[in-house]
């Protein structure tokens, strides 16, 4: 990933008709199309399959087109490449794609000396936190009504004010019916999205609609669902009337919050000393906070901010309690859209891994993409190359229907990739009507050569029983040429298409023992095979040759049979 600190946050929002979606863009930039496999997916057919794409570079979030058919408009202009600025609308096809930009400093935690907090709420325990909040009124023996109060748990570097509740009319029981309604209309709105982006936009939509907030920011965990890491700035918004400047917030407040799961109401930000001389909040005129942990059984997976900076107008313990719950709930749907988004990254992944690899191969490779073994980056290795070329095919087709002859070709196909897949290896291509697989990448493999004949034996048992069937002018042959050796190995192609293949001397020799040595029927191996398998495998050395290329004489052997030593 690319790794730029001056690279501001971009957020597409995309629109077609009366649907929406929101992509944060990671710094790798994404790819807009038609295709499924593309980061942005547009289902229209005016729509290119590879349409577009946004990549970072120098700080600068770059739009470019990818010799699409109908285009990519800015501002109505057809464009090549575009700098994307902050309210930059793209149009592609029916769909509008606006974007929104914000400064890498725009939001920042700053470490400051930490406000006194006038409560806090646990948020470990939803049932607890709403018997918290909706604390409900005591009527003692002589029938007076006495005043409540809300339990505030001292937190570490804090001092945790309970303060009593005066005694009071029966306002409190409006206070639990305008919470209970907050409770439930929050939880319909929040789970009518399934997209990450458009839970946030709705959390902070509801933050505004229920508590006197002049700014609102949502802070997310980066990483998996359920894993923990740094707080990332996903979402930043100001109340209608009020401005948007950068927020800073005490860093003790937030690890607080984080670290005991409770949210935090700091009341008079301007009566703290220690926090006045600080670079934080006060410095932008806030006069009164809140932070709410996004709390759901037992992970946090983000955090709620909200301020105001009017004169004398604190937020109250109830506002606390209306923050607390919302991100109560919030925290829910959003773990819920944070699993969606990381299913379908890895639904995208199994889909393009399958083109290539076994299912056992993909489930590795997905579950270890921590490891070396799992990345598709590009690097050199010893692999293990196979070439098998299917011979009389073309004779038989001119008498086929080309329906006929897909047929048959796929049903030949299919086979032969189930024996590289049985064996873990990797399938590189088609060409024409050969077979190109390796073993030994993108997972190591001690063995690639011995899983390399293994499968290139199936291979010849699988046209057998192709074959068994037919007229003998229908029947087809294989020849199959294998070595091993270093290649380079990864994505390799343009940017508009990469490919997952190896590359080196190592596969051009294995061609050319396939064309070029091999007969019908026959396995051809290298040298280096040959040292590997020849302890399992019984082979004959064939006549040296100097394959096309090079100017040596090439020592091949052929496949005979198990050996009794293996």
């Amino acid at each position: 990933m690319v790794n730029d600190a001056s690279l501001p946050q971009l957020t597409l929002h995309t629109k077609s008709g009366e649907k929406s979606a929101w992509t944060v863009v990671e710094a790798a930039g994404v790819s807009i199309g038609r295709k499924d496999t593309c980061d942005v997916v547009l289902p229209s057919h005016e729509v290119s399959r590879q349409h577009a794409e946004i990549r970072s570079e120098r700080g600068r979030w770059i739009l470019r087109d990818l010799g699409s058919s109908n285009g990519t408009l800015i501002a109505g202009a057809r464009i090549t490449e575009h700098v994307l600025q902050d309210g930059d609308v793209i149009r592609i096809g029916s769909f509008e794609l606006r974007c929104q930009l914000k400064a890498a400093d725009e939001i920042s935690v700053v470490d400051s000396e930490s406000s006194e907090a006038e409560a806090c709420l646990d948020m470990r325990d939803f049932n607890a936190l709403v018997d918290q909040v909706l604390v409900a009124d005591q009527e003692p023996p002589d029938g007076k009504v006495e005043g409540t109060r809300l339990a505030m748990p001292k937190l570490p570097g804090l001092r945790a004010a309970a303060r009593p509740v005066p005694a009071r009319q029966p306002t409190l029981r409006q206070d639990a019916k305008r919470v209970l309604r907050i409770l439930h209309g929050a939880a319909n709105a929040l789970m009518e999205h399934d997209e990450l982006e458009a839970t946030l936009e709705r959390l902070v939509e509801l933050v505004f609609e229920n508590l006197p907030a002049e700014r609102c920011f949502v802070l997310l965990q980066e990483g998996a669902p359920g894993e923990t890491g740094q707080l990332v700035p996903r979402i930043q918004r100001a109340a209608p009337g009020s401005t948007l400047s950068a927020l800073r917030i005490s860093r003790n407040i937030v690890d607080t919050a984080l670290r005991s799961q409770q949210s935090v109401l700091v009341r008079d930000t301007a009566s703290d000393q220690r926090f006045a001389l600080a670079e934080s909040v006060v410095s932008l005129g806030i006069c009164s906070a809140m932070c709410a942990p996004l709390c759901h059984k037992g992970t946090v997976s983000g955090l709620i901010y909200v301020d105001r900076s009017t004169t004398g107008q604190s937020f109250s313990t109830t506002e606390l309690g209306v923050l607390s719950i919302l991100a109560a709930i919030s925290a829910a749907a959003v773990e819920r859209a944070q699993m969606r988004a990381h299913l379908e990254r890895e639904r995208r992944a199994r889909e393009r891994l399958a083109r290539y690899h076994a299912p056992s191969v993909i489930d590795r490779i997905v579950s270890s993409s921590s490891q070396d073994a799992g990345t598709m980056e590009t690097e050199e290795r010893e692999v293990t190359v196979v070439f098998a070329d299917i011979a009389g095919f073309t004779r038989i087709a001119e008498k086929l229907s080309a329906r006929d002859v897909t047929a048959m070709l796929n049903t030949l196909f299919g086979g032969l990739t189930d024996e590289v897949f049985r064996e873990g290896g990797t399938l590189d291509k088609f060409i024409g009507d050969a077979v190109m697989a390796f073993f030994g990448a993108p997972l190591a493999q001690p063995d690639h050569a011995l899983r390399a004949v293994r499968a290139a034996r199936g291979m010849l048992a699988r046209l057998e029983e192709f074959n068994a069937p037919r007229p003998l002018e229908q029947r087809l042959g294989l020849r199959i040429g294998i070595n091993t050796g270093p290649v380079i190995v990864g994505d390799v192609g343009a940017e508009q298409r990469r490919d997952y293949t190896v590359i080196g001397d190592t596969v051009n020799v294995a061609s050319r023992l396939e064309s070029s040595v091999a007969r019908l029927g026959q396995i051809v191996i290298g040298s280096g095979t040959h040292a590997a398998v020849k302890h399992a495998f019984h082979c004959t050395p064939l006549p040296p040759v100097i394959l096309k290329g090079r100017s040596v004489e090439f020592q091949p052997y052929l496949v005979l049979g198990l050996s009794s030593r293996g």
